[in-house]
């Protein structure tokens, strides 16, 4: 089963939705984004760091 995480809840979403399960998604998830991590992250930096040493 593929699931897809899509943004809030609005016709965006409704339509990107219907997009996916076009494409085969077997569930679609509407939920807001608390945080996105990215590569360069300088709060993981600090924790990795304390972790190290």
């Amino acid at each position: 089963m593929r699931r897809l995480a899509v943004g809030r809840r609005n016709a965006f979403a409704a339509l990107t939705y219907c997009a996916l399960r076009t494409e085969g998604a077997d569930s679609v998830t509407v939920a807001d984004i608390d945080y996105v991590f990215t590569r360069d992250n300088p709060l993981f930096a600090r924790l990795e760091q304390g972790l190290a040493g």
